[in-house]
């Protein structure tokens, strides 16, 4: 799972520790790597510590590199998911936690 959001988004850092708590929960089922756009890397590393995130957050200060490469929108949350070969699945923009749990189980994980 690809998760993406504006460094400047409080709720998002904030829906992130449930996605960390989601990753936790299916265990080896669920890869979770995070984007943040348009952040400072050590605001955004003090950030993944303070919210107590367990999986790789990185930065794309420019907010395009990552974004062009993955085919991501800049909003303030963008959910992809992808099969272990690389395909992607599906895409959610900016939904609560449940529609993502919903996602998890329709998926089968």
């Amino acid at each position: 799972m690809l998760v993406s959001w504006g460094g400047w988004c409080t709720p998002c850092w904030q829906k992130m520790e449930e996605i960390s708590a989601l990753r936790d929960r299916y265990g080896d089922k669920l890869t979770v790597v995070g984007i943040v756009h348009q952040a400072d890397p050590e605001w955004t590393a003090a950030l993944v510590e303070r919210f107590g995130l367990d999986f790789p957050v990185y930065t794309d200060q420019s907010g395009f590199g990552v974004t062009e490469q993955f085919g991501l929108e800049l909003m303030p949350e963008f959910v992809k998911f992808y099969a272990p070969d690389g395909h992607e699945i599906s895409t959610l923009k900016w939904v609560p936690l449940d529609e993502i749990r919903a996602e998890l189980i329709k998926l089968e994980l």
